[in-house]
């Protein structure tokens, strides 16, 4: 990929890229132009275009200031289900107020599963579909810090509570747009210490979808769990025991809570720091028109969804380029209530666990 940079210009941005996947042996890429019309509103304009791949079920929310690795990478490193998409988006880009940003954007898609799956309409079974849509995001984080790097912001101080929101609109027969539909999304994320008891941190998340749509534009179930023990890392805000598309709903309300009780041992040893987290998720969800979905098997969760676990962390860290430390550990979940399986075993979930730390 290539970007130019501000000794070019400093108000116009122009970025291209080009990668080649050899398990799909297909050929992805993509450029676009940005306008920047103000950095200290952090307010610019932007055209796009790519010929990628993406995962489907995913939210839709203003795109965070980087931040070392984090429980999207983990959860970005298990996809194993992509559609193949074209899109031609326009973005807006606004800092208002110092702890809130907000956007507006409008993108054509052009979607085909690189699965097996059929959207049943009125007497059709498309396979691939083309989607018009115009939205806003909002993305709130009290007291956040960060520092600007050339042309980039990155986050030195990690702030709750963050509020993210998303609605966007579907139209039908608008650039070859197919379906009419209004999807929203809301996720609440607060952490906060307890003076000698630790650290306890959860998150609330909420979407809707009015309207009929394939499969790629419903939510996933925010599942985490595979089949390979190496493969299976704790991923933070998702389901530990789920199957990564075990679940889809198009409403949707999810809870995860977990609590860190801090060190175990002294401060004698750099590489040996294990701590104690317990964890306890939640959800339900549902799905208006479930045979409208052919080709493909998934499960709904109106009964609600269950798990908790606990996790030993940092149990071996090292150093990592005089930056901050790689910790590795491991936990175990325990999936019950309605979706619990009727063997013991399958219910269980031993999985590593990766962190960083200053």
């Amino acid at each position: 990929g290539l970007q130019t940079g501000e000794t070019i210009s400093r108000i116009f941005q122009w970025d291209a890229y080009v990668a080649y996947g050899f398990n799909d042996q297909a050929l992805k890429y993509g450029g676009g132009m940005q306008i920047n019309l103000s950095k200290k509103k952090d307010l610019f304009l932007s055209a796009s275009y790519q010929r990628d791949v993406r995962e489907p079920g995913n939210t839709n929310y203003i795109k965070p200031p980087p931040v070392t690795i984090g429980n999207q990478s983990y959860r970005n490193y298990l996809t194993n289900r992509m559609d193949s998409l074209e899109q031609y988006k326009i973005y807006f880009h606004a800092r208002p107020l110092r702890f809130i940003q907000v956007a507006l954007f409008a993108q054509q898609q052009n979607i085909k599963p690189a699965y097996a799956y059929a959207f049943s309409t009125i007497g059709e079974q498309p396979t691939d579909f083309t989607n018009f849509e115009t939205g806003f995001q909002l993305r709130y984080a009290f007291r956040e810090g960060y520092v600007q790097v050339g042309q980039s912001a990155v986050v030195t101080t990690v702030a709750y509570p963050q509020v993210n929101f998303s609605i966007s609109k579907s139209f039908s027969e608008t650039l070859n747009g197919a379906f009419d539909f209004i999807k929203s999304e809301l996720a609440i994320d607060h952490q906060f210490r307890t003076k000698g008891f630790g650290q306890t941190t959860w998150k609330l998340s909420t979407g809707l979808l009015h309207g009929d749509a394939p499969y790629s534009l419903l939510f996933n179930g925010r599942g985490s769990n595979t089949d390979s023990f190496l493969d299976n890392l704790i991923v933070p805000n998702y389901f530990q025991t789920m199957g990564l598309y075990e679940f889809v709903s198009d409403r949707y309300m999810y809870l995860f809570l977990s609590h860190n009780f801090g060190r175990l041992t002294g401060t004698r040893s750099k590489n040996f720091r294990p701590e104690l987290s317990i964890l306890h998720n939640m959800g339900v969800g549902s799905l208006s028109t479930p045979s409208s979905h052919q080709e493909i098997i998934f499960n709904t969760m109106e009964k609600g969804y269950i798990e908790s676990g606990a996790a030993l962390n940092n149990i071996f860290r090292f150093k990592y380029v005089n930056l901050f430390y790689w910790g590795f550990g491991a936990g175990a979940f325990y999936r019950y209530g309605p979706y619990s399986f009727s063997e013991t075993r399958k219910n269980f979930a031993v999985k590593l666990s990766v962190t960083f730390s200053l």
